[in-house]
């Protein structure tokens, strides 16, 4: 069966866009209106919680998903099939009434919702499905007979493994810190989130990392002025208005007319504002003063990527740029021209860098981007550092002795 494609949004919203209507544009981009709902009924397979439990989907989402099916001409509703254990989900009755006391009724979500296999759970069919082991599944008629089908699922078995083993893990960590060391990917990236506290933007603070195939580390940067400049995080408009402190200023900033205009309208002298600061330094943005917007590229600081791709030459080939924000999409052709194979970020940068930089041209020149999962910061150092050596501990629990193991 040929692999779908999974498309990723984050569950950050802006002043111009809140969640749901995130959620509208991530179905929009999937390909929702290539698909033919005119007069088909669509399930919508959804989780309706158990009893007493918050670990679901909030209606809100269902009811976008709903709206958008009926606005392309489609017939929706929620659906979800009976448990196999004891609960408020084994028959239809106490399911459906589960599922109106977690907020899914069609007030609620504007569209009925129907149990998939019936009033016991033998509401079914056969469907051949000619797998290695199964060569049928058993699936439930009212989900058989829908038109489409549009599901809530997860990645697979594969992936929900993987989270159990990730939870075990973190657990073991929580009550026995230093028990499992850390992953090559969470120290380089933990490297990376250190290395983004030297940096003297104001706005936005970045650190990144370079490693070979073998994630042995090449390099270190971190958004900051060119070698020799005076950062942005040193410098006060109080003392450029005046001209004071006049080494940390450029020729530009001292002497040019329209910008020098342009400061003395901020009225920065004014005592109320002195006030306010409390004696605290009233920094800015050089971009912020200079705009252009026939050249957006006034900023005073290279970004973290682009200083620490930098130094490596040939060596970074097919390795690994740990950046605690996606790079804009300078830093992506950077790190394409540089051959990098995957790209690792916490937090993503608005822009087009993934689509139109790193998956572009040659196939075996195309860098992965990959949201960061594991420890970083206070966690990292709380979870892999020991609250006494292992060794001290097995001394203290009287191992070595029962063993006769004799240590200095």
């Amino acid at each position: 069966m040929e692999q779908a494609k999974v498309y990723f949004t984050t569950f950050k919203a802006t002043a111009h866009e809140n969640l749901l209507q995130k959620l509208h544009r991530l179905m929009k981009t999937a390909g929702f209106e290539n698909i033919d709902f005119t007069d088909k009924y669509a399930a919508i397979k959804i989780h309706f919680g158990e009893y007493g439990n918050l670990a679901f989907l909030r209606p809100n989402y269902a009811k976008v998903v709903a709206d958008y099916v009926k606005e392309l001409g489609g017939k929706p509703y929620l659906t979800d099939c009976n448990t196999l254990y004891v609960g408020s989900r084994k028959n239809a009755l106490d399911h459906l009434d589960t599922a109106y006391v977690n907020g899914f009724s069609p007030l609620q979500t504007g569209c009925h919702v129907l149990i998939g296999d019936g009033l016991k759970g033998t509401d079914e069919t056969l469907v051949p499905i000619d797998g290695e082991y199964v060569k049928e599944a058993k699936i439930g008629h009212a989900i058989m007979d829908a038109d489409v089908f549009i599901s809530n699922k997860g990645f697979g078995e594969t992936t929900n493994q993987s989270l159990k083993w990730e939870i075990v893990r973190n657990v073991c960590l929580i009550l026995y810190p230093g028990l499992v060391q850390h992953t090559p990917i969470e120290r380089c990236m933990q490297i990376a989130f250190s290395a983004k506290a030297n940096s003297g933007c104001l706005s936005h603070q970045v650190g990144a990392v370079v490693t070979d195939s073998k994630y042995n580390i090449l390099s270190i940067g971190w958004n900051d002025v060119p070698c020799g400049d005076v950062s942005c995080s040193r410098k006060n408009l109080i003392d450029l208005y005046r001209l004071e402190d006049t080494q940390a200023y450029t020729e530009y900033e001292l002497k040019n007319n329209e910008f020098r205009d342009r400061i003395q309208e901020l009225q920065v002298e004014d005592m109320q504002i002195a006030k306010r600061l409390c004696g605290l330094p009233l920094r800015y943005c050089f971009k912020d003063i200079h705009s252009d917007k026939k050249n957006p590229m006034r900023s005073r600081a290279m970004h973290g990527e682009e200083k620490a791709l930098a130094t490596c030459g040939k060596e970074c080939e097919n390795g690994f740029l740990f950046t605690t924000s996606s790079p804009c999409e300078m830093c992506s052709k950077n790190a394409k021209n540089h051959k990098i194979k995957c790209i690792y970020y916490i937090e993503p940068y608005p822009g087009i860098s993934e689509d139109q930089y790193s998956r572009s041209g040659d196939k075996e020149n195309v860098a992965k981007h990959i949201l960061f999962t594991g420890a970083i910061g206070r966690a990292y150092t709380q979870m892999y550092t020991p609250i006494m050596p292992h060794k001290d501990i097995l001394r203290c629990m009287g191992i070595y002795d029962e063993i006769g193991f004799k240590s200095k």
